[in-house]
């Protein structure tokens, strides 16, 4: 084999991701060749050095995105904290550069993508990994949308809602997290179990997102308000999800707090 054809083949399997598999299968199989270029490569080539270019062509993988970190910075900071990050984009290496083919991703198509493919990875990691992993995604997947998409605003005779809540339970301390990758300290013993629940608030007439945690007792008012009915209708609501034992003078208290705070404007029944 002249250096020529060793060259090209390398060059093959950096440029064409599913013959390197196909290359990589080859090498790890104990079939007798067939005489295919996968034979040719593998047997040329070996295991560890294609070992190495699936390392690598991982890696340039990772590189292409880079546009995607500011929109996702925890997580792919997370990722690479956990160990998992270039093992991550080897296996997506080959769906990303397919959806290349006709061209540049459009942002949210390349997350959308990135999200089929990181759902898949790690359906096959431990749970320690898997869950901070899935939740910091879909934290900053959430930030994107809520940022992205003018409020879409909820008006009833009772009520109306000033911008576009999302309340979300988390198994993860996710801000503890973001906070640390970003002062570059995290290890993997920032990763805190926590049960609690994140309110995402995006006030209409602006681009920015705050964040809060709410109990359970809260975040069950908060959807029992923000469904724009009156007093008796929302302790209804309260009493189905068991919380029957808010008093009428708590739940407008409730109300009325949150509207101070600028989340409804109230109407009808509740200004009686």
């Amino acid at each position: 084999m002249n250096p020529d054809h060793a060259q090209s083949v390398v060059a093959r399997c950096l440029t064409d991701p599913e013959f390197l598999l196909r290359a990589h299968d080859r090498s790890l199989s104990e079939l007798s060749s067939e005489g295919t270029a996968e034979d040719i490569a593998a047997e040329m080539l070996g295991n560890s050095e294609l070992e190495r270019l699936l390392r690598f062509r991982g890696f340039i993988t990772k590189v292409k995105h880079n546009a995607l970190r500011r929109r996702i910075p925890a997580t792919l900071g997370l990722m690479g904290g956990l160990g998992v990050e270039l093992l991550f984009f080897c296996n997506f290496s080959q769906a990303y550069v397919s959806a290349r083919r006709e061209g540049p991703l459009d942002e949210r198509t390349h997350l959308d993508l990135f999200s089929e493919a990181l759902s898949g990875f790690l359906s096959e990691q431990p749970e320690q990994i898997a869950t901070p992993v899935a939740e910091t995604f879909a934290h900053e997947l959430l930030l994107f949308d809520l940022g992205r998409t003018p409020p879409a605003i909820t008006e009833t005779e009772h009520m109306r809602w000033q911008g576009a809540m999302s309340l979300v339970p988390k198994t993860t301390d996710i801000i503890r997290i973001s906070g640390r990758l970003g002062a570059r300290d995290f290890t993997p013993l920032d990763v805190v179990v926590r049960r609690h629940t994140l309110c995402y608030w995006r006030p209409e007439n602006r681009d920015s997102v705050s964040i809060f945690e709410v109990d359970a007792l809260t975040a069950a008012v908060f959807v029992a308000l923000r469904a724009g009915g009156g007093p008796e209708e929302t302790r209804r609501m309260l009493a189905e999800a068991r919380l029957s034992q808010i008093s009428p003078e708590e739940l407008r208290a409730a109300a009325v707090a949150a509207a101070r705070r600028g989340f409804v404007e109230l109407r009808g029944e509740w200004l009686r």
